[in-house]
């Protein structure tokens, strides 16, 4: 199913290994937040991921986790269109309907994008910039450039 900004998609996990798959395109570099309102008394712990459509191996951009209703971000550096993935990471979830809303700020400034753990992909910083990072699990690397 298609994705579009500020619009909500409801969808239901039929059971623990049920898989939800959304298509969205992003106009330009930005932050991608999703406003995900689950199922009341879901206890287990849900996850949205997202990786470029045209990606064969399914390198994902990033990864939000969801353990009740929400609202999460990942900084994606390039425009195109993208597959999300929406499954329940333990078997306690709920059956019920969940609800996922995407909005979409485009810009780069002051944000860590992914993926930039290669030297071509790293991310450029000025001197006395601060950016939040994140390591999304063990053996990720941010990396980032400086011109001197």
């Amino acid at each position: 199913d298609s994705l579009e900004f500020d619009e909500s998609v409801t969808g239901k996990l039929s059971s623990s290994g049920d898989l939800d798959y959304y298509s969205i395109s992003i106009p330009t570099e930005g932050t991608l937040s999703l406003d995900m309102v689950l199922p009341a008394g879901t206890t287990g712990k849900w996850e949205v991921v997202v990786w470029p459509r045209v990606s064969s191996n399914q390198t994902y951009y990033g990864r939000v986790t969801f353990s009740g209703t929400g609202k999460k971000s990942i900084v994606l550096g390039e425009s195109g269109d993208y597959r999300l993935k929406v499954y329940a990471v333990s078997s306690t979830h709920s059956s019920a309907a969940y609800t996922l809303t995407p909005t979409f700020v485009g810009g780069l400034s002051g944000v860590e994008t992914e993926p930039n753990d290669s030297y071509s992909s790293a991310d450029s910083l000025e001197l006395d910039e601060r950016v939040p990072g994140k390591l999304s699990n063990s053996g990720v690397q941010d990396l980032y450039s400086i011109s001197i």
